[in-house]
C-alpha cells in the first residue's frame, strides 16, 4: 500500500512540475514577444532620429554650398 502511496505522489508531484514547466515556458514566449515589440518601437525611434540628422545635414551642405558660391 505504501508503494502505491508513493507512486501515486510521485505521479502527483510530476504532473505539477509539467504544469510549472509549461506556464514557465508560455512565460517566457510573452515576455520574448514582448522584448521584440520593444525593439522594434526602439528602432523606429533611432530610424526617425537617423532621418531627422540626414536632414540636418542635407540643409547644412546646401547652405555651406550657396555660402561658397557667393563668395
Amino acid at each position: 500500500m505504501a508503494s502505491r502511496q508513493d507512486s501515486t505522489k510521485k505521479q502527483q508531484l510530476l504532473q505539477i512540475f509539467q504544469k510549472i514547466v509549461a506556464d514557465f515556458g508560455q512565460e517566457l514566449k510573452c515576455i520574448q514577444s514582448d522584448f521584440k515589440k520593444n525593439i522594434r518601437k526602439i528602432e523606429q525611434k533611432h530610424l526617425k532620429q537617423l532621418e531627422k540628422l540626414d536632414q540636418v545635414k542635407n540643409t547644412a551642405e546646401q547652405f555651406l554650398e550657396e555660402s561658397l558660391k557667393k563668395t
